[in-house]
């Protein structure tokens, strides 16, 4: 049967058509889930670089000293070794705005993969005893692994791609050497810290050309000039800068860095040994790994057919190396394994057409060509807002500061500082942002990362500076008590990422105007359930939060308390504005769809409530419960009890000890009504061994205790859902 199923499908006879299809499959599936991608805050360094072109641009000048951005004395020195990126994001933000660094973003991407891919396809042609099978599985790895690190628009995503044009240059190209010193250059502007990456791959290939040279005596010919100058002239590159000489002064100067940055966190043996796959999608560090064990075997296998080359062991060896310093370098040493891994690819046993697949062996490369398909659209499936998304940022801090039109000193926490200083200028100067060692130094990240925590340190600032505004993280809930010590600054606006006190010293007619007194918007980040805490200031709260909406109606805290709150109370019309606001903000959130499933099944629409239920449960990471349980609810509204029970039952642990006595009796019910008796009887019969001599809810279960249950008690829960049923169509 295996035979004939080959037999049938020509295609497997021809494994290059195979590889070509899949690639041009992969490649476009990329691009689809890539281009639509806004720009999103996981760091805020996009706009530190945006201010830095900016300052540029208008200056005519590079910024040397912290100054440009801080309002800390004496400032302190900067040397700029990305002046040529910042530059470039800038004039393209103020030409196209946002869109404008997406297509630059999307752009150097899918050339960095369809430069991989060329590589990877030359050493084949090179070598036809190549498997494609191997060409396509390495550059599947690699268009994964490197996705999410070009989703932030920063100067690696021109290092990556200039790191693999280096090595298609000296590996396939090396009569196209005349463009290395050109590519140096960029490289050395757009981000010059990365030069090390630069002189060793170069150093790796110049070093290998003399050793060859001398090992076989050859005389340098012509050819060899055209090579040897071009790439020589590329090493001093680092010089052809603004900075000089002291561009040899900045490259991975990363002092403690690993203990206050995530991405210069020492790599361990014991994250390089766990493998973790979800629903058979590999993580990130996952990727890394197959990389990093295939590089490995790639090594020992050259080694073995005498066919390592001593530039591939050079740049494995310093890329190696870089590893050590914490898991973003991650990424130079795959690209710097690339030349190791295409070359000690496996050989197939004959160049004739391939052996015909058998059903197990297509079935399970079937399964892994789909992976990343899946991969992709479970993790990049439902962006955000297009062309930026403003969570994790403080635009609502922001934009009252904008509304305000007042000048001061802005303290703030250093981790969403860039945007900070890039959305205030010129009116306001801020503390720090995360620029460092190589801009502020430690102690001053010391300083700003516990000012808001110990009352010693942030009065030692205080004092110093006297800022006119504070912009403290929303996370750090004990910040209510510590302000309580400095009475000049008082709560005047709040976000989804900080909260903004304002000094009345300096302004007081807008402390006196804008103060909060009822919201606390540390709680509400805290807390699941806002509403109840305010039941006796219900008005107060409603009130206060308009007024923040009105100038900040992204807000997601308040749009999920107006909801929440109007939802509890049965207003359900008034519900469904506020949840709709969410999900305009938020459509990769979850909660904007779960709270307008709420109001729309409290409206009686029963089927819009469904599809925005299942919105949420396709949004949902981790715990499902609660989706499931309202999928539940208003399935059993609209008399659809076998889909109800099927949802109850992922909901409800019956056996669990914090399950109460309703969700038993909706599990129970609905398993009866929908002809599983037996499980249903069960469940019910738990939910009268909960219910107490005084409940009311239920009084049948009382005749359940130890008896057969009692099927006409469930009759009007099965009519009423009926009439309901009636009334939604």
């Amino acid at each position: 049967m295996e035979k004939g199923f080959a037999h049938r499908t020509g295609w497997f006879h021809h494994p290059e058509r195979l590889a070509l299809l899949y690639v041009i499959l992969l490649y476009g599936v990329i691009a689809y889930h890539f281009f639509p991608w806004p720009i999103a805050a996981f760091d805020t360094d996009l706009w530190y670089h945006l201010h830095g072109g900016r300052y540029i641009v208008e200056h005519r000048a590079l910024p040397t000293n912290s100054s440009f951005i801080s309002f800390i004395t004496p400032p302190r020195p900067w040397v700029d070794y990305y002046w040529l990126f910042q530059v470039l994001v800038y004039r393209l933000h103020a030409t196209f705005g946002y869109p404008g660094l997406i297509v630059l973003r999307d752009i150097a991407y899918l050339t960095l993969i369809t430069v991989i891919l060329a590589y990877g396809y030359l050493t084949y042609q090179r070598d036809a005893k190549r498997s494609p099978v191997y060409l396509v599985t390495g550059f599947a790895l690699y268009a994964l692994f490197l996705f999410s690190r070009y989703v932030n628009v920063r100067p690696h995503i021109f290092s990556y791609l200039l790191i693999a044009m280096f090595l298609l240059i000296y590996e396939h190209y090396p009569k196209r050497a005349m463009w290395l010193p050109l590519l140096a250059i960029l490289w050395c502007n757009l981000h010059g810290a990365e030069y090390p990456v630069m002189l060793l791959i170069g150093g790796a290939y110049l070093f290998e050309f003399f050793i060859n040279r001398l090992r076989h005596h050859h005389e340098t010919t012509n050819a060899d000039r055209a090579f040897l100058i071009p790439a020589t002239l590329s090493m001093w590159a680092v010089f052809a800068t603004p900075h000089g000489w002291k561009l040899l002064t900045v490259p991975f100067s990363t002092g403690n860095a690993s203990l206050y940055i995530s991405e210069y966190h020492q790599l361990t043996s014991e994250g390089l040994s766990t493998l973790h796959f979800t629903a058979l999608m590999p993580s990130q560090r996952t990727l890394f790994i197959l990389l990093l064990a295939a590089a490995c075997i790639g090594v020992v296998v050259s080694g073995w057919r005498r066919t390592l080359r001593i530039s591939h062991l050079l740049m494995l060896i310093g890329g190696s190396i870089l590893l050590s310093k914490g898991h973003r370098f991650t990424y130079e040493f795959a690209l710097l394994a690339l030349p190791v891994l295409a070359a000690s690819g496996p050989i197939r046993a004959s160049n004739a057409a391939m052996t015909p697949f058998g059903l197990r062996t297509v079935a399970l490369w079937a399964a892994l060509v789909v992976s990343p398909f899946t991969w992709l659209q479970s993790a990049f499936g439902h962006p955000p807002r297009f062309p930026m998304s403003y969570r994790n940022l403080p635009q609502g801090v922001v934009t009252f500061l904008q509304y305000l039109q007042v000048s001061g000193p802005v303290l703030n926490d250093p981790s969403r500082g860039g945007y900070l200083q890039w959305a205030l200028h010129p009116r306001q100067k801020i503390f720090m942002d995360m620029q460092c060692p190589l801009l502020f130094t430690e102690e001053d990240l010391y300083v700003a990362t516990n000012m808001y925590t110990h009352k010693n340190i942030l009065g030692n600032v205080i004092a110093a500076y006297e800022p006119s505004f504070l912009s403290v993280p929303i996370e750090n809930n004990g910040f209510t008590t510590l302000i309580q010590e400095f009475p000049e600054y008082v709560l005047v606006f709040f976000d989804d990422a900080e909260v903004l006190y304002l000094n009345q010293r300096h302004f007081p007619a807008l402390a006196q105007r804008y103060r909060l007194t009822v919201l606390d918007p540390f709680s509400l980040f805290r807390d699941a359930d806002h509403a109840p805490a305010y039941q006796h200031h219900r008005e107060a709260m409603l009130n206060e939060g308009r007024r923040v909406l009105e100038l900040y109606p992204d807000c997601l805290l308040l749009n999920q308390i107006f909801a929440f709150t109007f939802n509890q109370e049965k207003a359900f019309d008034r519900a469904l504005p506020f949840a709709e606001a969410i999900i305009r903000a938020y459509p990769d959130s979850r909660t904007g769809y779960g709270m307008k499933g709420d109001a729309l099944q409290g409206l009686g629409l029963f089927t819009q409530a469904v599809d925005s239920y299942r919105e949420s449960l396709r949004r949902s990471r981790g715990r499902l419960d609660d989706v499931h349980h309202s999928l539940g609810k208003v399935y059993r509204a609209m008399g659809r009890h076998r889909k109800a029970y099927h949802y109850f039952s992922k909901a409800i642990a019956p056996f669990s000890a914090d399950t109460t006595v309703d969700d038993l009796y909706l599990l129970g019910s609905s398993a009866v009504l929908s002809g599983k008796s037996r499980e249903g009887t069960l469940f019910l019969k738990f939910a009268a061994q909960r219910a107490t001599p005084s409940d009311q809810t239920y009084p049948h279960l009382k005749e359940m205790k130890g008896l057969d249950i009692p099927l006409g008690s469930l009759q009007n829960d099965e009519a009423g859902s009926e009439s309901t049923a009636e009334r939604s169509k």
